[in-house]
């Protein structure tokens, strides 16, 4: 396997998802570093990766990690945007103090980059500033195993109830960039792959690849 076409394609995916986000880009170097290690001796290859290894892989949601709702499989309105760019949230019970920590960093990182806001629906100074955004939602955080690292894409007015986050501990948290990818799509964002105008951007040299 080592030295492959498949292996260099997939390291180099995964090398340019992560280099994405400069915040966990030191997380990306040491996840790579892993995922090295496993190819050298030459026994493990992607269709190798187990769901222990990598729990995105147990879930058959769309792109493996992105809950959509039944009606809909794309982001394609203003009206799927958090009204006023805040995005209320609770974290379950379960999580460790260390954890909950992991979690808040992503989130001031994504908060340091953009306009959006993460509030705690539970905190002190939380009521007034929900109450003034004029809807119920949130995103509530858990940690259920065998469940994996996914998220519902974007703001929907009218679940009635949380948008189910999931962040299985520890595999999920491990990286910071792992939780900053889930929280994207909560804002609304689906993989780069899925875009529109990707093949706007992307030449495949087809002669080139062995059949």
């Amino acid at each position: 396997m080592t030295g492959g076409p498949l292996y260099y394609v997939y390291v180099c995916t995964v090398a340019r998802i992560l280099s994405c986000s400069a915040a966990g880009l030191q997380d990306g170097q040491h996840f790579l570093s892993t995922l090295l290690e496993r190819f050298k001796d030459g026994s493990k290859s992607p269709s190798h990766f187990t769901p222990d290894m990598y729990p995105e892989l147990r879930s058959r949601l769309y792109q493996g990690d992105i809950i959509l709702p039944v009606s809909r499989n794309a982001i394609m309105s203003d009206y799927y945007k958090w009204p006023k760019a805040i995005i209320p949230y609770t974290i379950h019970y379960n999580f460790t103090q260390d954890e909950r920590s992991k979690i808040r960093m992503a989130m001031d990182v994504i908060e340091s980059k953009t306009c959006l806001r993460f509030v705690d629906k539970n905190s002190e100074n939380a009521t007034q500033l929900l109450k003034d955004v004029g809807h119920s939602e949130y995103v509530h955080i858990g940690r259920e195993r065998n469940k994996g690292c996914n998220a519902m894409i974007g703001f929907h007015r009218e679940m009635g109830g949380p948008h189910n986050m999931n962040l299985e501990a520890p595999s999920c948290i491990s990286y910071q960039g792992t939780v900053q990818h889930e929280l994207l799509h909560v804002v609304g964002l689906l993989h780069e792959q899925a875009r529109a105008d990707r093949d706007n951007a992307v030449i495949i040299y087809w002669e080139n690849i062995d059949k």
